[in-house]
């Protein structure tokens, strides 16, 4: 399902626009496409993942709830979905 992803302005650095659209078949596939299709974004979250960054991210959907990682390989994607990609504190 093509769905939007919007961008929180903080990683602004990493994207060429705020909002994404993605053709995507459940939650999972939103981090396989950030991390396969915007390489900054990769690096970004692989500093995470190694520590040498303490920041974070988190998702959520279209009603702001924090998608938990049970829900990324769970939830499948509808169509007109949103998602948003906010900085995780």
């Amino acid at each position: 399902m093509l769905v939007d992803i919007k961008i929180h302005s903080a990683f602004k650095d990493f994207f060429p626009n705020t909002c994404l659209k993605a053709d995507i078949k459940n939650y999972a596939d939103i981090t396989y496409y950030l991390g396969s299709m915007h390489p900054k974004f990769l690096r970004y979250a692989k500093a995470i993942e190694q520590g040498e960054c303490q920041e974070g991210y988190a998702l959520m959907d279209k009603n702001f709830k924090l998608i938990s990682d049970q829900d990324l390989f769970i939830k499948i994607a509808k169509k007109d979905d949103v998602f948003y990609l906010v900085p995780a504190i």
